[in-house]
């Protein structure tokens, strides 16, 4: 039987892991400034949409309850500690005082 400090700690990383696994993809996408006329459009993998809804699921299964419960106290909605919202995905992707997350 796991300890529930156990579950706890697996739980954080996993949401640690699906938010860099979300800042690694799109972030770069959202700083990007706009590509020359001549440059080709990137490559989408076969396997994308699958993997996108994977990590929804992973998401709204076990990283969403986290976050709400052990973050957005501080992180969100009208008090942002250090500028960094979770409250909205905007929020996220931009990060906080100290940069992107």
């Amino acid at each position: 039987m796991m300890h529930w400090r156990s579950t706890v700690t697996m739980l954080g990383l996993t949401a640690l892991a699906f938010i860099g696994i979300v800042a690694g993809c799109l972030l770069p996408a959202a700083r990007a400034e706009e590509p020359p006329a001549t440059a080709p459009a990137a490559a989408v993998s076969a396997d994308h949409a699958e993997q996108m809804s994977a990590s929804m699921e992973l998401f709204k299964s076990h990283v969403r309850d986290i976050l709400s419960q052990q973050c957005l106290h501080c992180h969100g909605g009208e008090e942002t500690h250090g500028e960094f919202d979770l409250s909205t995905r905007e929020g996220l992707l931009k990060g906080g005082a100290l940069g992107p997350a």
